[in-house]
């Protein structure tokens, strides 16, 4: 399923990309500043392949990530990950930050890509920053 928008939230889809180098790389939807508020990570079907995926916020589309939402989250339990929780909230971002217009959200699979039975979304919520 194609990234969308659902019940106010922004959902990335992550089962298209079963390569170690990346997840996905999805341009910031508005184009300005928004405040990311919360992310989760929704695994419906988990992978067979032991391996962990990471989401950051950065200025280009395949590098540069600055800000992390995601440390390590694991691909073969089925379940939903707050990116709130401490042994998941990125080192070196948090899980609310600013996502700045012109920049993407770049997901990438840790030491292994997820095996085809993974199926998995990022779920997005966020707000338009006022200035």
């Amino acid at each position: 399923m194609a990234n969308r928008f659902a019940n106010g939230a922004f959902v990335i889809d992550l089962s298209t990309s079963t390569a170690t180098a990346g997840a996905c790389a999805v341009a910031n939807p508005e184009g300005v500043a928004i405040l990311v508020t919360h992310a989760l990570f929704d695994i419906s079907a988990a992978s067979t392949i032991s391996g962990t995926l990471n989401l950051n916020l950065g200025a280009a589309s395949s590098s540069g990530a600055t800000a992390s939402l995601f440390d390590a989250a694991p691909t073969t339990v089925a379940g939903v990950f707050s990116g709130h929780s401490s042994s998941l909230a990125g080192t070196s971002g948090s899980a609310a930050t600013v996502w700045s217009s012109g920049n993407y959200l770049l997901g990438t699979w840790g030491t292994a890509g997820p095996s085809t039975a993974f199926n998995g979304n990022a779920v997005i919520h966020y707000m338009i920053r006022s200035t």
